[in-house]
């Protein structure tokens, strides 16, 4: 049960920690954040053994599991097993993935937002967390709508606020509610 247990911790760590854990760099990329976030290090060797990255030298120490479970929002690996089928639930943690603050974007900025399957938009920053839609693709936005937006974060759903769009007013629209968003700032690559 342990394996099945593990695989349930290493797929939520990944969506904690805002990115898919597959290469060197991604694990050196979370040993860093479980540090920031623990106050404890796991180190980078350890979590490839762990993620089966590298061939399993043996089972994981309980207190390593009991750091990885606090890093998404357990007390110990004892409170996570006993959670079962709920321990993928994550009901408020901190957001380790890429984020861009509207507020930090000039008026004429361009953001170019993807979302599944195959939407992209491309947004012109008014300035004051206001952005009208500049092209659409494959989405049921349209240039010339506007709306608010103060954060943008990968990964995570992108939520329109007051939006004006074909004549109506008001409106809310999620943008990737279900796999979240990717964006591209005007003059940068993804992020």
């Amino acid at each position: 049960m342990i394996n099945e247990n593990l695989k349930t911790l290493c797929n939520l760590i990944g969506r904690v920690a805002g990115r898919e854990i597959k290469t060197s760099k991604d694990f050196e990329y979370l040993s860093q954040k479980i540090f920031e976030k623990t106050n404890m290090l796991v180190s980078v060797s350890t979590l490839k053994r762990i993620f089966g990255y590298v061939n399993n030298v043996g089972v994981a120490r309980e207190n390593t599991l009991d750091i990885l479970c606090q890093f998404v929002g357990y007390k110990d690996w004892g409170t996570f097993v006993a959670n079962g089928d709920d321990a993928t639930r994550i009901e408020s943690n901190p957001l380790m993935a890429t984020r861009l603050d509207a507020m930090d974007m000039y008026e004429d900025e361009r953001i170019t937002v993807l979302w599944k399957p195959n939407r992209r938009c491309v947004f012109r920053c008014l300035g004051d967390c206001h952005f009208v839609v500049e092209e659409s693709v494959n989405s049921k936005l349209s240039a010339g709508d506007t709306f608010v937006c103060g954060l943008f974060i990968e990964d995570e759903p992108l939520y329109l606020e007051d939006l004006v769009m074909g004549g109506k007013e008001n409106l809310t629209y999620v943008c990737g509610r279900i796999d979240g968003i990717r964006f591209i700032k005007e003059n940068s690559s993804i992020v």
